[in-house]
């Protein structure tokens, strides 16, 4: 089953009255319903969409400038910090300690 929020994705930012809501309403509806989706044909709107946005962003990526490498870094260094944060709060309302961090 999709994610229920999948739906207000949908709606947020597929144009309504498309081609492409149409199908993707649908696709969203027999998966709901637990129809067993093994290999089928493709699905033109959807395929054609996705298409268009991978090229779209192959071309944007291609023009832009790779970056000074620190990013690694900060992201690394802000997910520890999440990390700390919920392993001290989960540790005030758990019966036993936080798992000790696997990341040095």
């Amino acid at each position: 089953m999709p994610p229920i929020e999948f739906d207000l994705l949908v709606d947020g930012l597929v144009p309504g009255g498309s081609e492409l809501k149409a199908v993707i309403l649908d696709l969203l509806d027999r998966k709901k319903a637990g129809d067993e989706m093994d290999y089928e044909p493709r699905i033109n709107p959807i395929n054609d969409y996705l298409e268009e946005k991978i090229a779209y962003y192959e071309r944007t990526a291609s023009g832009m400038r790779p970056g000074d490498g620190n990013q690694d870094q900060q992201l690394d260094d802000l997910f520890r910090s999440v990390l700390h944060d919920v392993w001290e709060k989960g540790g005030e309302n758990a019966d036993s300690d936080p798992p000790a961090s696997p990341i040095r």
